[in-house]
């Protein structure tokens, strides 16, 4: 037998309660004494006098009465309503059943969403025989400052922050081909994205 993992007392504990109170104390008395409510205690007397020494043992918690369950027409006529892209409500009006109850069959059988009456599609994948057949390449236009970027701004300059080329920008170009080996990332000067494309290009044929 399982005893609650919470319960302050055994069978055999209440047993020794049941007949205290039988020998003629008070129940509230013999509550206090062992810590305990008395209507708790008055539940376990209850229970000798129904059933004897047997009333005293744990008994299953599952519930006197289960809720009806719903029909295999009912989910059948519930699933072939939903195939049809109907919603929730729509579905338990026609069936003049409850909501609660289409939410449930949907729920068990996946179809709660729109969505899962249709596969995902599938993922957009591409593969290459040999290293570099596609290269993507991205660019990004970085600007250039006179300054430091650590240096306070002043309105003189002294000879060693003046910048040794003017403001500008210069191209940022990062490739991304199928081979993760090859990626990576450079600065062209000037900012002309045809001459670092161009020599992306003469990189990847002059280097297989």
């Amino acid at each position: 037998m399982n005893i609650h993992q919470n319960a302050r007392l055994t069978p055999s504990g209440r047993g020794r309660l049941v007949r205290l109170v039988k020998s003629g104390l008070s129940p509230k008395a013999v509550a206090e004494t062992m810590g305990m409510c008395p209507i708790t205690l008055g539940m376990w007397v209850a229970r000798f006098d129904a059933g004897g020494v047997g009333g005293l043992q744990d008994r299953s918690s599952r519930p006197h009465r289960l809720h009806r369950p719903i029909p295999a027409k009912t989910q059948d006529a519930i699933l072939a309503l939903r195939r049809q892209r109907l919603s929730g409500q729509q579905i338990a009006c026609d069936l003049a059943v409850s909501p609660a109850t289409v939410s449930r069959v949907l729920r068990r059988h996946g179809l709660n969403h729109i969505r899962d009456l249709e596969p995902p599609p599938p993922v957009q994948r591409y593969e290459r025989a040999q290293t570099g057949e596609l290269i993507p390449i991205d660019i990004k236009k970085l600007s250039r400052f006179a300054h430091r970027p650590s240096a306070k701004p002043t309105r003189k300059c002294t000879a060693a922050q003046t910048p040794k080329r003017l403001p500008g920008s210069s191209t940022s170009e990062s490739r991304v081909p199928v081979a993760p080996s090859m990626a990576g990332t450079r600065l062209c000067f000037p900012n002309r994205s045809s001459m670092a494309i161009g020599g992306y290009i003469a990189i990847f044929v002059v280097k297989p």
